[in-house]
């Protein structure tokens, strides 16, 4: 599948489009303003971490010696139930659940509410 859209974008001209987007628009902006329009993060206080934020979820990257730790952040509710506990969002979708059965086992599910751990 990769491979057809690989090649649909080399028949529609995607790539070709960008690189004159970059080449003209974006590197002007960037002469002009001195700041890079196309970055998608910011700094962190330690001046190295950075932070890219997309709706209710947040990265953060921070280099290490031995490659880096990239940490995954998304603004959760955790609301316990009679049967074990749930994970909401923000907007109090369902994100995953940890239900308890009678032999002491816990069983995982997705937003699906398919089984992703017994």
């Amino acid at each position: 599948m990769k491979e057809f859209v690989f090649f649909g974008m080399i028949i529609v001209p995607v790539y070709i489009f960008s690189a004159l987007l970059d080449a003209f628009i974006f590197n002007s902006i960037q002469f002009l303003s001195g700041d890079n329009p196309v970055k998608a993060s910011d700094l962190d206080n330690d001046g190295q971490t950075k932070v890219a934020s997309l709706g209710e979820s947040t990265i953060r990257w921070t280099p290490a010696n031995d490659g880096a730790t990239v940490t995954y952040e998304r603004h959760a509710t955790l609301v316990s139930s009679a049967a074990g506990y749930r994970l909401l969002g923000e907007t109090g979708s369902f994100l995953a659940a940890a239900e308890y059965t009678a032999d002491g086992t816990v069983t995982v599910l997705d937003h699906d509410c398919q089984v992703v751990q017994r």
